[in-house]
């Protein structure tokens, strides 16, 4: 049962470095997949990654 509930919060952790890679050039599935490996390093690299032109943005909705 405590497995499951860590499992819970690592992928919930994921999950939120994930909605911040949205708005930049890393995109949610990688900043998810990377994070679901290791949360810290996910979050370095999303950070470290350029966030997307308002062009992108746009062109997306």
């Amino acid at each position: 049962m405590e497995r499951l509930f860590l499992f819970v919060i690592a992928v919930a952790l994921a999950f939120g470095v994930g909605c911040l890679g949205r708005n930049r050039k890393i995109g949610f599935g990688w900043a998810f997949g990377i994070s679901l490996i290791n949360v810290v390093i996910g979050l370095i690299v999303v950070l470290c990654s350029k966030k997307k032109t308002p062009n992108e943005l746009e062109k997306k909705n």
